[in-house]
């Protein structure tokens, strides 16, 4: 679980109160800042029940073929069978044959249908590689937390050698217009 700003502004509004019910006698009467605390616990766990009973579903476009050494595209696509879409932020794991930049991205599925995360991937080993599950963040419906969980990859990345036969009738003609 990761806080976001608006939950920290809410423990820091618990704390003043707090702070100023103990130095002032007009605030004592009642525990201000206990009230904002349960407020707060309640809605993250909300937050907790809702998130955990969401799902998420990936597919993997473009693992179908790879060729080495190229750079390729990839699409991670997400989707979500609940009637409100969900905010998710994600590292894209890849298996340990591909190299791509490691950035932290965010989408937001709508309901119903798909959200899209392109991304550009360099295979350097031959075969048949599992992906490894994709961890990501979950933003509640309140907009308090944001909620950890690994998301199951059934995709595999197939590299192989890219066919330079027909690339090499093109190498020959330079060879031999230079000669």
């Amino acid at each position: 679980m990761n806080l976001t700003p608006a939950a920290l502004l809410i423990v820091a509004v618990a704390v003043l109160l707090g702070v100023v019910g103990q130095w002032s006698d007009a605030f004592a009467s009642f525990p201000w800042w206990r009230l904002v605390v349960a407020v707060l616990a309640a809605g993250l766990a909300y937050e907790f029940l809702t998130t955990r009973r969401a799902r998420v579903e990936l597919e993997i476009d473009g693992t179908d073929r790879l060729y080495l050494g190229r750079l390729e595209p990839l699409a991670l696509v997400f989707t979500t069978p609940r009637r409100r879409g969900l905010e998710i932020e994600f590292a894209p794991t890849l298996p340990e044959a591909l190299e791509a930049a490691a950035v932290t991205q965010s989408l937001r599925i709508p309901p119903g249908a798909a959200a899209r995360a392109e991304l550009k991937a360099r295979p350097v080993a031959l075969g048949i590689h599992a992906w490894p599950d994709l961890p990501l963040r979950i933003r509640g419906p309140l907009g308090l937390a944001a909620w950890s969980r690994r998301l199951p990859v059934a995709a595999r990345a197939r590299v192989a050698v890219a066919d330079l036969s027909r690339h090499a009738d093109l190498v020959l003609g330079e060879l031999v217009e230079r000669g």
